[in-house]
């Protein structure tokens, strides 16, 4: 009896010791919410296609090549644009923007009540345009991420043309060719500056002169340029995920 009674004791100690031991789960600890489930990041698509906007500085319209002799003075446009890829090293890009042009010309009007006198007057117009471009573009480095790109030509850098909303009616189209060199801070994230210009052509409506004859540009020939900020990111769409 008394041999029995010591035997249990020694198989007791040490629960009495460390407390009750138990293998089950406890069911007083916290546990997750039935209704939520964990937070996963979603897979997403990788796209070669880059997408985002431009802010520029531009100077005014001039006439021959002076748009070209002065900085910029102005802000040039507003615009969203996407830029994406061919087999080789070109890729196709356009862009829809908001443009703001200051259109620097003269006038010559002669006096009808002094024959022979003939005045010339310098005068400006502004033209807000809203204006749709497209064109190619050659890419340096990788082609997934070219360190810079640039327009092959006239014909290859693109075509541009807006309607004016500003001082005076005029229709405008644009030759342009454009230069950006890149910085990635991130994979999926580009900063672009970009140096772009041309000729451009402004079509607008005689002015009237009141008591005297005279001319005007008509159907001209300009030349801009701007220098631009694009900020871009790499197009990516979730991977569908069917359950």
């Amino acid at each position: 009896m008394i041999l029995r009674a010591l035997c249990l004791l020694l198989l007791a100690a040490p629960v009495l010791a460390g407390g009750i031991t138990s293998f089950e789960p406890d069911t007083t600890a916290r546990q997750p919410r039935g209704d939520r489930e964990p937070m996963v990041e979603m897979p997403m698509v990788e796209t070669p296609i880059w997408y985002g906007v431009t802010l520029s500085l531009g100077t005014p319209y001039e006439q021959s090549w002076n748009g070209f002799a002065n900085g910029p003075s102005q802000l040039g446009a507003i615009a969203t644009g996407v830029t994406w890829p061919w087999r080789s090293r070109l890729q196709g890009w356009s862009e829809f923007a908001y443009v703001l042009r200051t259109l620097l010309d003269e006038r010559t009007y002669q006096p009808y009540w002094s024959p022979g006198l003939v005045y010339v007057q310098s005068f400006e117009t502004r033209l807000d345009m809203f204006t749709v471009r497209g064109g190619v573009e050659y890419r340096f480095g990788a082609k997934g991420r070219p360190w810079c790109t640039a327009g092959a030509g006239i014909g290859g850098a693109g075509i541009g043309g807006g309607f004016s909303f500003g001082d005076d009616p005029a229709a405008a189209s644009e030759a342009l060719g454009r230069l950006t060199c890149f910085l990635y801070p991130s994979g999926h994230t580009r900063l672009g500056l970009m140096l772009s210009g041309g000729p451009a052509w402004i079509t607008s409506p005689s002015g009237v002169y009141f008591l005297s004859g005279g001319q005007s540009g008509g159907v001209t020939i300009r030349t801009h340029y701007e220098v631009a900020l694009r900020i871009e990111s790499r197009l990516r769409f979730p991977v569908a995920n069917a359950d």
